[in-house]
């Protein structure tokens, strides 16, 4: 897998952690401890992808 692959893969990735935030949210009762956990994903995600493209 090439740097620029693995960086879309994880783009795509990140972008299914939005999704579920924002259905999350939708909810009349959103699960805070659940999109706690998705923002934390979404960071991290977004922490590797801004090392990779450092590289």
């Amino acid at each position: 897998m090439t740097m620029s692959t693995h960086i879309e893969a994880l783009k795509e990735r990140r972008e299914g952690v939005d999704r579920n935030i924002k259905f999350e949210n939708c909810r009349p009762y959103p699960d805070e401890a659940k999109l706690h956990e998705l923002k934390r994903k979404r960071l991290l995600i977004k922490d590797e992808i801004i090392r990779l493209a450092c590289h």
